[in-house]
């Protein structure tokens, strides 16, 4: 059984018994001035939580964002920011179209873990319906 040197983390027993492990940390604070403390638990094992601890700690408090904190538009940016340096200039210049026109209405400003399957449905439904109208009047056009 390893030491446990690890002072901040603390063990918690279960409605059933079981032993289970948790703990607070401080990531310092972030350009804001704003303290960053995040907690973890569930861990079934000291050494899964120490290891889980010690890549917390390495985190700078500007670098974290808790997952119910960033919003698809958030994301996005992030995300697009890596992406235009892998592609060619012409498909990175059609990106934030693409996002702005389909995805921005519909998720934009929603947080990413109150997005649930049932709503990438009924994205993608009204958008083939939507994409089904614009093919039937350019149909009649050429007709």
């Amino acid at each position: 059984m390893p030491r446990k040197t690890n002072l901040s983390i603390k063990e918690y027993t279960l409605k059933n018994g079981e032993k289970r492990y948790y703990f607070k940390i401080s990531l310092g604070q972030n350009s804001n001035g704003k303290r960053i403390v995040t907690t973890r638990r569930g861990f079934k094992t000291y050494a899964e939580a120490d290891q889980v601890y010690n890549q917390l700690a390495r985190v700078k408090a500007d670098d974290f964002v808790k997952q119910n904190q960033i919003t698809i538009n958030e994301l996005y940016k992030i995300w697009f920011e890596g992406h235009k340096n892998v592609v060619k200039e012409s498909s990175a210049s059609l990106e934030p179209g693409l996002y702005k026109n389909h995805i921005e209405p519909y998720f934009g400003n929603q947080f990413i873990n109150k997005i649930v399957v049932a709503d990438l449905q009924k994205c993608a439904d009204k958008t083939a319906i939507e994409n089904d109208k614009k093919t039937k009047k350019q149909l009649e056009f050429f007709s």
